[in-house]
């Protein structure tokens, strides 16, 4: 999409990225001030459930809850980051690790209609669920912190053109390679 002066919008900083001015960094700022909340709410949330597990509990009970709540938030922390591993091609171009989606939109677009109803039956793991995204949201205000946000951005700012995955490009950017035969 182009505006009337011939500069590309993209999502959430419409034309305002070409000059980088003001309304440029404001929005910057507005949107990192707002994950790095998100993320404080959401370690406030984990320590709060580990503080309590920690605290409330007795024997085996309490140890093997602890030893599962840090497996799940170190799990958190490198699926996070994960988020923000680049193919040799989008290296090669100088693409900054920026946060992207683990699938194809297709892939998205099918998950989310099996999310719907899960979301119906685990809508009590709510507060558990904060140990699972910490992670994300840690990478999400790191990748807020990269020179361009998207690659909408570092497209419309460099005129490189990154290839699109697909499903089979996320296997070689999983936390633990898979090696196919």
């Amino acid at each position: 999409m182009s505006s009337s002066h011939g500069t590309q919008s993209i999502k959430y900083f419409g034309t305002s990225w070409a000059s980088r001015g003001f309304t440029y960094w404001r929005k910057r700022v507005v949107m990192t001030t707002f994950l790095a909340a998100l993320l404080a709410l959401s370690v406030w949330g984990a320590a709060v459930i580990i503080h309590l597990v920690a605290t409330h509990m007795r024997g085996t009970g309490r140890i093997t809850l602890l030893v599962f709540l840090l497996l799940a938030l170190a799990w958190s922390l490198a699926y996070g980051f994960a988020l923000t591993r680049r193919t040799a091609a989008e290296k090669e171009l100088g693409v900054p690790p920026i946060m992207r989606a683990r699938s194809s939109s297709e892939s998205r677009t099918r998950a989310g209609w099996s999310g719907v109803g899960a979301g119906i039956v685990a809508g009590p793991l709510v507060l558990i669920a904060q140990i699972f995204i910490v992670g994300t949201l840690a990478a999400a205000v790191f990748s807020s912190l990269q020179q361009y946000v998207s690659i909408e951005e570092f497209e419309a700012a460099t005129g490189k053109r990154v290839p699109r995955r697909d499903d089979s490009d996320y296997a070689s950017l999983t936390i633990i390679p898979v090696h196919r035969q």
